[in-house]
């Protein structure tokens, strides 16, 4: 799964992200990543660009978050979905905002 975790940590050095990603799989290194401080920051500067957007419950189960997602994608009143649940053939994807 590829999170704002691994891009922020790919927009700083593409080799950090390589490696985050699995890159060296089995090889340990520290973890170098962004703090959480930042990563909360940018969660909340990305949802106060759309308010009324809804967060999906992520407390629940996949099935369950992605049923939620399914419900909001079509309500026109809602102006964007965070940590929305989508899968296709077995790949599933939590995305951090769909509009």
């Amino acid at each position: 799964m590829l999170t704002r975790y691994d891009l922020l940590a790919a927009h700083q050095c593409m080799l950090r992200g390589w490696l985050r990603a699995g890159g060296m799989r089995g090889a340990e290194s520290p973890d170098l990543g962004p703090r959480r401080e930042d990563l909360d920051e940018v969660r909340a500067l990305a949802r106060a660009r759309y308010p009324g957007g809804i967060a999906v419950d992520h407390d629940q189960s996949w099935a369950a978050r992605e049923e939620a997602t399914r419900r909001l994608l079509v309500d026109p009143a809602v102006p964007a979905i965070f940590d929305g649940c989508v899968s296709f053939q077995g790949v599933e994807v939590r995305v951090g905002m769909l509009l």
